[in-house]
């Protein structure tokens, strides 16, 4: 009995210990529990702010590629192609100075809201008509369209012929000798420049709305690079069909033309 209440007490013993270990066990895992929690944090990339435009420089082998373009763009702003917007070029001129040809390009970054050219378009006006504009030249025409575009009636007068008649007039004149008075490199459809320039030299905006000009031309037939170049050109060969088209344009909204028409008095009637 001795030696069996002493094994009994030797395992009450073992049995406290082991209880006390547990139970510093769970303290600890308390108490490990109640300290604050230090949170991993990673470091975000930086947000790019991409300029809403550039200027670059392109060589002359890269002025019409579109790739080639993207890839000076990104190399400019420090970015990668695939954080690139899509571009646009707002501006493009060639300068060779010093001896090295290449192209000054102004590049708009991310595509502008689509718009059509030239609008608004001409409606049909109002007749009988209220305006009398002497002259179809540049000024005389683009009065003509801007009255047409708010449906305003205007009878257009000139001394001259349309293109094509106006045409065989300077055969005669450079082939002969032979002038017609009314109908020469000065008078007739488009005025003076129609058959002897097609330059837009003009930027200017304290002239007014010089885009709006350019899309208008651009609209009818005139080639798209005009829209973009620091120095546009129609081109002789291409103006007078550009012109044609916008004649027939304002003849279609009911716009009406009269050629072989010389005004040679006002009459104010009071």
């Amino acid at each position: 009995s001795t030696w069996g209440g002493l094994s009994s007490e030797l395992h009450a013993k073992a049995r406290l210990k082991s209880n006390s270990q547990l139970t510093r066990r769970i303290a600890g895992s308390i108490a490990r529990l109640r300290r604050p929690v230090t949170r991993c944090c990673y470091a975000a990339a930086p947000i790019v702010t991409l300029p809403e435009e550039i200027s670059i420089e392109l060589g002359l082998d890269d002025a019409d590629d579109a790739e080639a373009l993207r890839v000076v763009v990104a190399r400019a702003l420090g970015v990668g192609l695939g954080s690139l917007p899509e571009l646009v070029v707002r501006k493009r001129s060639l300068d060779a100075r010093k001896g090295r040809v290449r192209f000054h390009v102004l590049v708009g970054i991310g595509a502008p809201p689509e718009s059509p050219l030239g609008e608004p378009s001409p409606r049909e006006v109002a007749l009988p008509a209220r305006v009398v504009i002497v002259g179809d030249g540049p000024a005389g025409m683009f009065a003509a369209y801007a009255l047409a575009r708010r449906g305003i009636a205007s009878v257009l007068l000139d001394r001259g012929k349309p293109v094509q008649p106006r045409r065989r007039d300077l055969k005669l004149l450079n082939q002969q000798g032979l002038v017609d008075s009314d109908s020469n490199y000065c008078f007739g459809e488009g005025g003076a420049g129609t058959f002897s320039d097609g330059k837009l030299y003009t930027r200017s905006h304290k002239r007014g709305n010089v885009r709006d000009v350019i899309e208008v031309l651009a609209l009818h037939g005139a080639p798209s690079s005009i829209l973009v170049e620091a120095r546009p050109h129609i081109g002789s060969n291409l103006l007078p069909q550009v012109v044609t088209a916008i004649r027939e344009r304002l003849e279609s909204v009911g716009v009406e033309i009269r050629f072989g028409a010389r005004v040679i008095e006002l009459v104010v009637n009071a």
